[in-house]
């Protein structure tokens, strides 16, 4: 195959994924013709798309679609460089006498031909996350049905064997069996536990709800839901912001967070919790800090995955992190982990600053 021919097969796969020869008609490539021509001070432009076929006018001024003006003649042309370096067509302007374009109006024309393809690429990218956030919703759906199933198909063992134990614990009375239901009966809690969080991070990932939240309201709230494992004593607060999304969702979020930073408090010390807020460039950042055993650096983006236990020597599912991660990105956040000088981690995420209520679909 020859290198000519080579070019043309490229020009023209690069052309199919634009799918704009033969879509109906972009207004900001409309404009971007119209623009040109009064850059170069002529009457007629146009952006023409071609690869080894024939050449498409996808947007012109001064005259309709393929239908170049008769005593037209070209003026001057730049090319349409994809950032691969593709060359894909070209923007043209035309008058109908011959003169030459200063290069004040050929810097603007190269500059619009740039703009061009940077429409087509902006176009491209939103159809592609378009097409990613329906697959990922219909991998949220997928997952929370698996997820609803598979607690169906475990939870109800789990009652039989639940209600057994509790026959047994009535009528055992020797030590040695009492402690043998008592370990089988916590062994039961921890995987109903799991069973439940499970549940949990499958059900986040969708479309939260669009309220006024208060994180400093919240943040007692979840200290009165954690009383007997976190005392409010413990926890330094400063004021926290009003955001918009899903206060319950969001409670959940600080709840974990102060849960961990007490339950990985060294052996036989009170724990030393700060929350923390801060705003800028339109980002809310909430931190929780602690004096705790901390995490190495190889090892921090490890504890958002699913089922990831650290340290098994304190108690948990390994699941409450990643449903964290899973509600804060629902809310169009981010949420991450890093040391704290002096020792300790420090447990952040960041949701946009409040706005106006979006739209409910």
């Amino acid at each position: 195959m020859s290198d000519d021919a080579g070019q043309d097969q490229q020009r023209d796969r690069v052309l199919a994924t634009y799918d704009v020869v033969g879509a109906p008609l972009r207004h900001e490539l409309q404009a971007l013709a119209e623009l040109a021509a009064q850059v170069a001070g002529v009457p007629f432009a146009a952006v023409t798309l071609g690869g080894s076929g024939d050449l498409h006018h996808v947007a012109t001024a001064g005259f309709v679609g393929d239908d170049v003006p008769g005593e037209a003649t070209v003026c001057g042309s730049h090319p349409l460089r994809t950032p691969g370096g593709v060359v894909i067509g070209t923007l043209c302007v035309f008058d109908t006498h011959t003169h030459e374009v200063t290069p004040v109006a050929a810097k603007g024309l190269a500059q619009l031909a740039d703009r061009v393809v940077d429409v087509l690429e902006l176009e491209l990218a939103s159809r592609r996350l378009s097409e990613a956030n329906a697959r990922l919703s219909t991998s949220n759906e997928r997952l929370a049905h698996f997820a609803g199933q598979v607690s169906h198909d475990l939870k109800n063992p789990l009652t039989s064997v639940s209600l057994s134990l509790e026959a047994l614990e009535m009528e055992v009375t020797d030590p040695y069996l009492v402690d043998t239901v008592a370990r089988a009966r916590r062994g039961v809690d921890r995987m109903t536990d799991l069973i439940n969080n499970l549940l949990d991070y499958a059900s986040q990932g969708s479309a939260p709800a669009d309220d006024e939240v208060d994180l400093g309201a919240e943040l007692t709230l979840a200290l009165d839901d954690l009383a007997g494992r976190v005392r409010p004593e413990d926890v330094d607060a400063g004021e926290l912001p009003v955001t918009r999304g899903d206060a319950v969702q969001l409670r959940s979020v600080l709840m974990n967070l102060l849960d961990n930073a007490a339950k990985f408090t060294h052996d036989g010390e009170r724990p030393e919790i700060e929350v923390a807020a801060r705003t800028r460039r339109g980002r809310h950042r909430i931190e929780v800090r602690d004096r705790g055993r901390g995490i190495p650096a190889e090892k921090r983006e490890r504890v958002f995955a699913p089922l990831a236990r650290l340290d098994k020597s304190v108690e948990g599912s390994g699941i409450g992190l990643a449903t964290c991660r899973r509600i804060v990105e629902a809310h169009g956040g981010s949420m991450g982990v890093e040391a704290r000088d002096g020792g300790g981690s420090v447990f952040w995420f960041e949701l946009p600053a409040a706005a106006a209520p979006r739209p409910r679909s």
